[in-house]
């Protein structure tokens, strides 16, 4: 075998490798791409499955933060406000609903509830509109029908991540609210 024997075969074996260092590159960013979908849709459902908590007959939804352009599937930078901006219908109160979704909690049974840039976004946004925001945290079964429902005030909280102990004090039966009143009680039980 001639030196230019060794080399062709070197440098075919190198194009076969690279070709699949590629593939690998591809598929790991359509997985990227699938998960990022999966996560949007599951976001969706449990605002869905929230919404459907306020029914329209007790509360009016005066805005709802959209984070994709629907015509794109872009994502919209500019959206920092919560997920819905609700009106009890009995006594013209207004407020703020943000919903998160988690499939689990982490191993130590603590929950991420957001990141804490977010949390101090929603912090500034309950400042300067002077509004109460609602947490919906769903925790376990399916983002249209979670195994869990917690409910907090985000005046109670001060850290993004949650304990076991601290989230079970806000663990919520998952019915309807019928009122602001109501859901004030329901979390303060």
């Amino acid at each position: 075998m001639s030196i230019l024997d060794k080399f062709s075969r070197k440098k075919s074996d190198y194009e076969i490798t690279e070709e699949k260092v590629e593939e690998k590159i591809v598929t790991e960013e359509q997985l990227q791409e699938q998960k990022k979908e999966e996560n949007i849709k599951k976001g969706t459902d449990f605002e869905n499955y929230i919404l459907s908590l306020f029914p329209e007959n007790a509360f009016s939804m005066i805005q709802r933060a959209i984070s994709f352009d629907p015509l794109t599937g872009r994502r919209l930078e500019g959206c920092l406000n919560p997920d819905f901006k609700l009106r009890d219908k009995q006594t013209g109160s207004i407020f703020w609903v943000e919903c998160k979704y988690r499939s689990h909690p982490n191993a130590d049974k603590s929950i991420d509830w957001c990141t804490y840039e977010k949390m101090m976004k929603y912090k500034d946004i309950r400042n300067k509109t002077n509004l109460k925001v609602f947490i919906m945290l769903g925790v376990g079964g399916d983002a249209s029908n979670p195994r869990d429902l917690y409910c907090f005030d985000l005046d109670d909280m001060k850290y993004n991540k949650m304990f076991q102990s601290v989230y079970m004090k806000y663990n919520i039966d998952k019915k309807a609210f019928y009122s602001l009143d109501n859901l004030n009680r329901r979390i303060n039980h």
